[in-house]
């Protein structure tokens, strides 16, 4: 196991030019970090992971999404929070779509399934307000 985490060989790619093969080896968290760019781009996907009433930090999504890669296949689980107002069904049918299209294009890896889990709904109104600031103290 390397410091990066877990990963897979996945297959030897004989390059047609130059006959030079290898190994490509495509970790879990690069298919969690291309479900987590797909779902960044889905418009009714508030945040990933459980709902905070202070914000989102972004950085916090790695621990909402796993994913475990074979040889030719990838399966992704996420946790997110919905915008109010939106239909979820068809919600996670679309980012379900944007995640396979990803991964398929960046990995070569086949999308056997999404697995979401929706943890919240996001409200306007919970967003919160900036607090009231304070006069200066000196002039």
């Amino acid at each position: 196991m390397n410091a990066a985490g877990p990963s897979l060989t996945i297959e030897s790619l004989p390059h047609t030019d130059a006959q030079v093969g290898g190994v490509t080896n495509i970790s879990e968290a690069v298919v969690a970090s291309l479900a987590e760019r797909a779902a960044r781009q889905a418009e009714w996907i508030h945040a990933l992971g459980k709902p905070r009433f202070f914000g989102f930090d972004w950085r916090s999504a790695k621990r909402a999404i796993g994913a475990e890669v074979g040889q030719h296949e990838a399966a992704i689980d996420l946790e997110v929070v919905a915008r109010y107002g939106c239909d979820i069904r068809t919600v996670v049918a679309e980012l379900r779509d944007r995640i396979g299209r990803e991964v398929d294009q960046m990995c070569g890896r086949r999308v056997v399934e999404v697995n979401v889990r929706v943890v919240g709904v996001h409200l306007a109104e919970e967003s919160p307000e900036a607090p009231p600031s304070a006069p200066p103290r000196v002039r």
